[in-house]
């Protein structure tokens, strides 16, 4: 068997470059915890604000808020506006809308020729887009926030962490 003994820091104790490397380690093994449930609320406030109304149980919410090139934000299900009550706008996975005529049963068939349609589908995916924008930006910005020294600091603190002198948590 073997001992070894070495020091551990406080975060404040740390020269800049190791507390550089701590900050880079945390924001990689970071999972943001309350980004979906904050995501999720956003996406229920602005088809709120927007006045449509979802069978909720089929909503679902998709993003990637990465700097790459595949970052998205999308959300699929059953919607209605108040604008057009004759019609389910189906948003896929695939982001395929679909929209079809809702009968008094809220059984949703294939529309016949409508010219209601087009004024239907442009209304339906210009929200649909900006809404989309709007969790994208402001998802980015959670995550900006939480990826502040001072925030990230605070948890180091709040959890009486240590470090080694390369910036690991002990």
């Amino acid at each position: 068997m073997e001992t070894r003994t070495y020091q551990v820091y406080k975060y404040q104790e740390l020269p800049r470059e190791a507390q550089e490397k701590a900050l880079e380690n945390w924001r990689i093994d970071m999972d943001y915890t309350f980004l979906e449930e904050y995501m999720n609320e956003l996406l229920a406030e602005k088809l709120t604000k927007n006045k449509i109304t979802t069978e909720s149980e089929e909503t679902s919410l998709e993003y990637d808020l990465s700097y790459c090139q595949g970052s998205h934000v999308s959300f699929s299900g059953r919607f209605f506006l108040p604008e057009y009550p004759d019609y389910v706008f189906n948003i896929s996975r695939s982001y395929n809308l679909e929209i079809n005529y809702k009968d008094d049963h809220e059984h949703a068939y294939e529309m016949p020729d409508d010219p209601e349609y087009s004024k239907a589908e442009n209304a339906f995916l210009t929200i649909y887009k900006q809404i989309c924008k709007e969790l994208f930006d402001a998802g980015r910005s959670y995550i900006e926030e939480e990826d502040k020294e001072e925030n990230i600091v605070a948890i180091f603190d709040a959890n009486d962490y240590y470090f080694t002198i390369n910036g690991k948590i002990d």
